[in-house]
């Protein structure tokens, strides 16, 4: 389903201002009909067909974070599910993948772990070294 605010009053894009009208201000959908053939042209029923593999993907993600979380603790697992997503979703394999998802790993256990006081598990692989 989708949904297309006109904004005939003005409220969003200022007096006079529409994506839904003529230079002589009457109501066209012709830009709708514009944006409906650019998603039919990018392959809109190729998306549609991955949804369930896509779904599982992030399932898997999800029950692997599961099962490292307690063996690697919460920085670590967090880390790799950022990294492991990132990739999976496309991102470039390049030094902007690794650094955001180690800063992300820190970033989610600071606000946890220092600002809101949750504390999260070290890990099994950690707890002699810091425990």
């Amino acid at each position: 389903m989708r949904c297309v605010y006109t904004d005939l009053d003005g409220t969003l894009l200022g007096q006079g201002a529409s994506l839904f009208r003529t230079a002589e201000g009457d109501f066209t959908l012709l830009a709708a009909r514009a944006q409906r053939t650019s998603d039919t042209d990018a392959g809109d029923d190729e998306h549609s067909n991955a949804a369930l593999p896509r779904a599982i993907g992030f399932l898997l993600f999800g029950a692997a974070y599961v099962a490292l979380l307690p063996f690697v603790g919460y920085v670590i697992a967090t880390a790799l599910l950022i990294g492991g997503v990132a990739l999976y979703e496309g991102a470039p394999r390049n030094w902007v993948a690794p650094v955001a998802a180690i800063g992300g790993g820190v970033f989610y256990w600071a606000v946890f772990v220092k600002l809101l006081g949750v504390h999260q598990p070290m890990g099994t692989l950690f707890q002699g070294l810091f425990g």
